[in-house]
């Protein structure tokens, strides 16, 4: 078993030599091209928060029905 992890170990700087020569990168910086409103990101606000409290408030209601 030791020989194959010597060989991939030898292998990986290799093979992350060449993942890494393989990727290009851009990076974008700047207002966005298309802005959101207020009201959008307002909705999609209380969406989430809806959605992340929605079912422990559920759960915290139905409590006294639980211990029955």
């Amino acid at each position: 078993m030791f020989p194959v992890v010597r060989a991939a170990a030898r292998a990986l700087p290799q093979a992350s030599q060449a993942l890494i020569q393989a990727q290009t990168r851009t990076i974008l910086s700047g207002p966005p091209k298309v802005r959101i409103s207020l009201t959008e990101k307002a909705l999609h606000g209380m969406f989430l928060t809806a959605s992340f409290f929605g079912i422990p408030f559920y759960i915290l209601y139905n409590i006294p029905s639980y211990r029955q």
